[in-house]
């Protein structure tokens, strides 16, 4: 297990930011892209808790239980696109909820918004990008806890097995926020979860392929990170590069920053090439690789492009289930430590 946490160095004036975790965003220049507005209300913009989209249990019966629970924000991220990271991250949400009956929150950060569709989550009422565009009447700032408003269930297909995942969705216009300039930009996903993620056992975040700012927004709102990569020249240095920035944020913005593990996805038996750089890749990061690899299955893709989750398939799905859920147990055991 690697670990990048790294002393806080901001200047005093954002330290101050950092601590009241809802800080004032403003814009510098320009005038921001709008969000679309809700269909119900008109709004272009998502409120602080309460009043949430979705039904969210009620303080009384599992009070105790809830005060007592510790959350894990999770970051699936490579700089790297097409190496199968939201076929992890839909995947561990798969595990987590549906076989293991944990509270799982899964945020599509991504606006190409695979994990939205993988989990038939269609014309939801808020998304994303609504929650952390920020309130234009309050300075655009994103009040604490925000993120409840666009939480929605995953669709029809996912209400399976012990606990049907919830879901906040992504949307095309989620790219506009890559291009803020708003100060403390990089802590509006940390501030809209505040008081959120405390009712989930487990929040993952999908990261899009990049090292922009929603990569940033995701690894500072998260605890742990797991990168995702495949047995390849290009996908190698790829970790190096988001282990880079990893640093940089854990310097900057998130003190508490750590690696959950480096997935190994896509990995075809037999392939000598993809053999040798899956050995490099074990031979220079060592424990921080997480075991078992996940095999290139067909049955990922058909799932995702269905919306179904692999438990639906009955047992034709164990042989690409079960790696996944070794994967899912190491993980959930490492980021307890």
């Amino acid at each position: 297990m690697r670990v990048f946490a790294r002393g806080f160095r901001l200047a005093c004036d954002r330290i101050a930011l950092v601590d009241d975790r809802a800080a004032a965003a403003v814009p510098v220049s320009g005038q921001p892209i709008l969000p679309r507005r809700s269909r119900t209300t008109g709004e272009r913009h998502c409120s602080a808790v309460p009043a949430p989209c979705l039904q969210l249990p009620a303080p009384g019966t599992y009070q105790q239980e809830w005060r007592h629970r510790v959350s894990r924000v999770i970051a699936v991220c490579n700089q790297k696109g097409g190496v199968g990271k939201t076929t992890v991250a839909v995947g561990l949400a798969e595990v987590y909820a549906l076989h293991e009956g944990k509270k799982v929150l899964l945020i599509d950060a991504d606006p190409q918004r695979n994990a939205t569709s993988a989990l038939a989550v269609t014309d939801p009422e808020f998304t994303l990008n609504d929650v952390i565009y920020g309130d234009p009447d309050n300075n655009f700032r994103v009040p604490a806890g925000a993120a409840a408003d666009a939480i929605t269930e995953a669709g029809e297909a996912w209400q399976i097995g012990k606990a049907a995942p919830h879901v906040i969705a992504a949307e095309r216009h989620l790219a506009a926020r890559e291009r803020d300039q708003m100060l403390a930009r990089e802590f509006r996903l940390r501030s809209a979860l505040s008081g959120v993620s405390e009712l989930y056992d487990i929040v993952i975040i999908d990261a899009p392929p990049s090292l922009g700012m929603l990569t940033v927004n995701a690894l500072t709102a998260a605890d742990w990170s797991i990168l995702v990569t495949e047995p390849r020249a290009s996908s190698f240095e790829g970790i190096g590069e988001i282990a880079k920035t990893m640093v940089e944020v854990s310097e900057a913005f998130n003190e508490n920053l750590q690696v959950a593990g480096i997935v190994l996805n896509r990995l075809r038996r037999g392939l000598r090439d993809q053999e040798n750089w899956a050995l490099k890749i074990r031979n220079t990061y060592g424990d921080a690789v997480v075991e078992p690899s996940l095999p290139a299955r067909e049955a990922f893709a058909l799932a995702h492009a269905e919306a179904r989750p692999l438990m639906s398939y009955g047992r034709s799905a164990n042989t690409s289930l079960e790696p996944m859920k070794l994967v899912a147990r190491r993980i959930w055991e490492g980021s307890n430590s």
